[in-house]
């Protein structure tokens, strides 16, 4: 006999105008006992999230035993010369969370491993690869640090291979924001199904390795991806299109985190788990370490390639894009017009390449440029005219056949300063340097000579030698005194 459900009414009251007669009605009918399913069902999940919550909160001391074991395997498939892993001991009651290069969250109410952090901590000093993790860095253990959010495995050495297949298995592991396999000896094709599989990538170091072969378009997925640093590889072809993609980089504003389910995940990566991840980046023609600001940092840095082709229009969408270095490669054509509409980029490096054509003129307003290198292209024409590019006082625009000046006439400010320091620091009874006034172009200033063979007037020579140095009667009367070496100096950088 079938079961006869028992009918009963389950009101959602509406209200109705006050005048009406019904001031409430009853819109929907369900069963009673359909209803009470569903809320012991909603009860039952409830109960099993608390009990789960609680659970983490009072037994989870330290890591998960299933991390701790697979931290384990890890260290066994590894080579270790430096002895950095010592740490790494399966004793009862250690904590893997205290372990080197380990850093854990408790944001789930349950400890997990969230960073791992193997980079060499001698890299780039002197025999630096004496000191380097070998064998299976990329072994399957890590599959098990599910809720892990930045894994640095850079300044070491995986001899010449490529990325082994196992890697396409990591797609698992789809909470990372950083991976930095920096000055290591990758070799082979970047994998494409970077693109696919790690779509909340932040940051993507694979810089100083053996990479050669194209750039796979699918890269431009990574749409929240802020730092790319490909350098000094042996990549070719050219920038695939699609990285003007980048919806972080598109967006100039600093709020640059999506309502993720954790929110700002970022910064616990880099500041509240551990703030040791740091990532070291050419601009403004220096190697800079950003570690506490690094999520403000957007970033790409494809110089010493083989880069071919034209620099596509499409970087000109990433106009919340900071540092842009496309240097040393064989780019050829026109700088895209699209470069003058990146209006937060401070540092563009197109040095070393086959450019040719004029200079952008809309370049003269990009109002956050502080460093730009044309140097050593095909360039003609005329240096743009403008107030932006009036402040560089590290241009470097030297091109064959190309005309005007950067900056206004006479030396730089900075240098102008510099001069006046270095003669309030030192003693000049012979008065030869009464010529050295703040009102006068420094350039005319006695014993000074400067040189504009870089498009805009530095300091190149400074020559303060004692006018009586034939003359014994008078060539300690005459000779300059004091802080003859003044930090000032320093700043003539073109010396």
């Amino acid at each position: 006999m079938a079961t006869a459900w028992r009918r009963s009414t389950l009101c959602f009251r509406e209200r109705w105008p006050l005048h009406h007669p019904q001031y409430y009605r009853c819109y929907y009918q369900l069963p009673a006992d359909l209803v009470m399913l569903c809320w012991l069902i909603m009860m039952a999940f409830f109960l099993v999230e608390v009990a789960g919550v609680l659970e983490g909160r009072v037994s989870s001391e330290g890591c998960l035993p299933r991390e701790k074991d697979a931290l384990l395997l890890y260290k066994a498939a590894i080579e270790d010369p430096s002895d950095r892993l010592s740490s790494w001991q399966e004793a009862q009651g250690d904590d893997c969370c205290a372990w080197t290069g380990v850093v854990c969250y408790n944001r789930t109410g349950r400890v997990r491993v969230a960073e791992l952090n193997l980079q060499n901590p001698i890299g780039g000093q002197l025999n630096w690869w004496e000191y380097s993790l070998r064998g299976e860095l990329l072994h399957p253990s890590l599959l098990s640090l599910s809720h892990l959010q930045s894994l640095n495995l850079s300044f070491n050495d995986f001899e010449a291979t490529q990325i082994p297949p196992l890697v396409g298995s990591l797609h698992k592991l789809s909470r990372l924001l950083i991976v930095d396999f920096g000055d290591n000896k990758f070799s082979g094709n970047i994998p494409s199904w970077i693109g696919q599989s790690w779509q909340r990538l932040r940051i993507l170091r694979l810089s100083s390795n053996m990479f050669n072969g194209n750039i796979d378009s699918q890269l431009g997925y990574l749409r929240d991806l802020q730092i790319i640093d490909f350098a000094n590889n042996k990549l070719s072809g050219t920038i695939p299109h699609s990285f003007g993609n980048f919806s972080t980089m598109i967006s100039s504003s600093v709020e640059l985190l999506p309502s993720f389910d954790v929110p700002m995940e970022i910064l616990e990566v880099v500041e509240t788990c551990s703030g040791s991840e740091s990532i070291t980046l050419v601009t403004k023609g220096d190697q800079l370490t950003f570690s506490s600001i690094l999520y403000l940092v957007k970033s790409i840095d494809l110089s010493n390639n083989e880069l071919t082709y034209e620099i596509p229009e499409e970087l000109g969408y990433l106009v919340g894009l900071h540092t842009l270095n496309l240097s040393r490669n064989y780019f050829k054509g026109k700088i895209p017009d699209s470069i003058s509409k990146m209006s937060s980029l401070e540092t563009l490096d197109l040095s070393f390449n086959n450019l040719s054509g004029v200079i952008p003129q809309g370049l003269s307003q990009l109002n956050a440029l502080s460093h730009l290198n044309l140097s050593y292209n095909n360039l003609s024409g005329n240096i743009p005219s403008g107030n932006q590019l009036q402040t560089l006082d590290d241009v470097s625009i030297y091109i064959a056949g190309v005309e005007g000046r950067v900056s206004s006439e006479g030396c730089l400010q900075r240098e102008r300063d510099a001069l006046l320091l270095y003669k309030a620091a030192i003693k000049d009874p012979s008065g030869r340097l009464s010529s050295w006034r703040a009102q006068v172009d420094c350039c005319a200033w006695t014993d000074v000579v400067c040189h504009n063979t870089t498009g805009i007037v530095r300091v190149a020579e400074l020559n303060l030698q004692n006018p009586n140095a034939n003359q014994d009667d008078n060539l300690w009367e005459t000779a300059s005194r004091g802080e003859l070496l003044h930090p000032s100096l320093l700043s003539l950088t073109h010396l």
